[in-house]
């Protein structure tokens, strides 16, 4: 457990380090994913799980399994700890180190041209998926962000 809190504390250290260094060396733009999006990919997530599980008994016995230890978790841990941005806007609401922009309507005028092209893989594709996966997302339990999603485009 002590392992797993060190890297957890060393993770987080490093990659914030390394955002500063994308944004101030690299001119990298960091946007806030809008919620739409993110349903979107949980929605996705969910069509992903649903093809595996029927595919893979063992990836439907470990799916499951997951899904049982987070039906008593999640609502454990919704009342246990409080939201994280309530401590974070009140202690740094005003600190934005990254510049972090709302990417509301350029994500999502994105994702509705992308609709109309379902089956092309371009760039556009690449930069949306990019922009929308991320681990934290997936449903409690099931964190696998290295997944390709390609099939549901």
């Amino acid at each position: 457990m002590a392992t797993q809190q060190y890297f957890d504390a060393f993770m987080i250290d490093q990659n914030s380090k390394d955002m500063q260094t994308l944004i101030t060396k690299h001119n990298v733009k960091v946007m806030e994913t809008p919620r739409e999006i993110l349903l979107e990919v949980l929605k996705a997530w969910d069509k992903v799980a649903e093809k595996y599980t029927k595919e893979n008994a063992y990836f439907a016995k470990v799916y499951a399994s997951q899904k049982a230890w987070a039906e008593r978790i999640v609502p454990y841990r919704r009342i246990a700890h409080p939201p994280y941005d309530l401590s974070a806007d009140y202690y740094w609401g005003k600190l934005n180190p990254y510049k972090v922009e709302k990417a509301g309507k350029q994500l999502l005028l994105l994702r509705r041209k992308l609709r109309r092209k379902p089956r092309r893989r371009s760039n556009e594709l690449h930069s949306l998926r990019k922009a929308i996966l991320c681990p934290s997302l997936f449903p409690p339990g099931v964190r696998d962000g290295r997944r390709d999603f390609s099939e549901i485009s």
